[in-house]
């Protein structure tokens, strides 16, 4: 291992120079996350309050494509596989969606965004093709993650994931 003290004045400055251009890189790449403008922000939250009640569609009807135009192709094939995971389960979830709260967004290369939401549905969980509850949550409460796309003038999900529920 070199000794950076016994090296010669040119290659320690160099050396030195080549560190804090590593950390300034760094940094500013730490800083490239930004809180969306407002417009950012509006589009977002219009774009969930269209989308989640699409979601609840889907899982009631088993029928994913009505996200198409909201969601990336990636997206709905998760929730197609979901689905079909449910039926195999010999369940469905008939979910309610109430409303959707934006708590943050960030922007960054103009194209994609994560925001964070707090969310209120009404979740009921049914033996399939029946009316038997298996069980039912009013008013659950919870803290969403999504990653999304800027395509045109809008934005798509491409992911979404609950982070935390609260009781």
């Amino acid at each position: 291992m070199l000794d950076f003290l016994s090296m010669s004045e040119p290659w320690r400055r160099w050396i030195l120079g080549a560190l804090a251009t590593t950390l300034l890189f760094c940094v500013s790449a730490c800083q490239s996350d930004t809180a969306a403008s407002e417009a950012d922000a509006a589009g977002i939250l219009s774009l969930l309050e269209a989308y989640l009640p699409r979601l609840a569609l889907s899982y009631s009807t088993g029928d994913p494509s009505v996200l198409e135009g909201y969601a990336a192709a990636k997206e709905i094939a998760g929730l197609r596989k979901r689905i079909r995971d449910l039926d195999l389960e010999s369940r469905e979830i008939k979910p309610t969606f109430h409303s959707v709260k934006l708590e943050s967004a960030q922007v960054w290369s103009y194209a994609n965004a994560f925001a964070t939401t707090l969310e209120l549905w009404d979740l009921q969980v049914v033996v399939a093709g029946t009316r038997t509850v298996l069980s039912e949550v009013e008013g659950q409460r919870s803290r969403v993650k999504y990653q999304l796309k800027r395509s045109d003038d809008s934005w798509v999900v491409l992911f979404r994931e609950i982070e935390t529920v609260f009781e």
